[in-house]
């Protein structure tokens, strides 16, 4: 496979915007425009590519696992991105008219799958106020697992290609988004994931049928 850098700290390749580079050897805290927190990427000195095209089908591949909806830093309210993912989410699971107020999450929550084990789910969303009398969807809270990101193979190729680009005296995107030849997702990596993640979600509903910590304390985050 080939690949193009679509997203460089969170801004597009695609849109005219000029693209400055990061220099990463000083292992700088640069704010991630995904979350409440710095780009991990820059911090331990690699390049902040967030997502990448396939060159051939221009299929998007998120390549940071904070990329689609973050959960850390737990301790810091969610940002406008976070929320704009969150919400569609509840939008397609609950119904499209759905308001933000209406909506509850709890990040990182302990789920419990057998008497000895338990697992931590990404999000757990709520609806307000709702008719906990029934166990029929949509008034039961939802186990959201958020499985964006992953590895790709010769990242050395596309690490190299970045390094080139940032040592130009006038680096611009033409460049950047030149396509890297060998660099390709892990495709294989990504469906494992999703696979675990499934096996989580259904088990836990065949062992424990009932709501889950409705008197738990809940992050409204409208």
């Amino acid at each position: 496979m080939t690949v193009i850098v679509a997203e460089y700290l969170g801004v597009r390749t695609d849109t005219g915007v000029p693209i400055t580079p990061i220099q990463v050897t000083s292992r700088p805290r640069i704010p991630c425009p995904f979350r409440n927190a710095h780009c991990d990427k820059a911090a331990r000195g690699n390049k902040p590519v967030c997502s990448v095209w396939n060159a051939d089908t221009r299929e998007l591949w998120i390549v940071c696992s904070h990329r689609l909806c973050a959960t850390s830093p737990k301790d810091q309210p969610l940002n406008e991105h976070q929320k704009i993912i969150l919400h569609s989410v509840a939008q397609t699971i609950f119904t499209a008219e759905i308001a933000r107020q209406d909506v509850l999450v709890k990040r990182e929550t302990t789920i419990p799958v057998t008497e000895d084990s338990s697992y931590s789910a990404d999000y757990v969303m709520w609806r307000r106020n709702p008719n906990v009398s029934t166990l029929a969807a949509p008034d039961r809270p939802v186990i959201l697992e958020m499985q964006g990101g992953g590895e790709t193979t010769a990242t050395g190729e596309l690490t190299r290609h970045i390094d080139q680009w940032e040592k130009l005296s006038s680096p611009n995107v033409e460049i950047l988004t030149q396509p890297v030849k060998k660099t390709a997702p892990l495709v294989t990596n990504a469906w494992r994931r999703q696979q675990d993640g499934h096996w989580h979600y259904s088990h836990l509903w065949k062992t424990r049928p009932k709501p889950l910590g409705l008197n738990a304390p809940l992050t409204p985050w409208h």
